[in-house]
């Protein structure tokens, strides 16, 4: 299923709040970056992201 900015924003939010350093710094990153990171962000770490989801229909 393919998700909006939003949602992978909310996800973001929540990595940085209960997730460990790694997902904390990848949600800095997700933040900062244009349009093209954000992609190549999610391209790697699309499940860390859904790991995250904050309505919690994808764990």
């Amino acid at each position: 299923m393919k998700y909006d900015r939003d949602y992978y924003l909310a996800c973001a939010h929540e990595m940085e709040k209960t997730g460990g350093g790694f997902a904390a710094a990848l949600a800095q990153a997700f933040y900062k970056a244009d349009e093209y990171n954000t992609n190549k962000i999610l391209d790697a770490f699309r499940t860390l992201f859904e790991k995250f989801d904050p309505i919690g229909d994808t764990k």
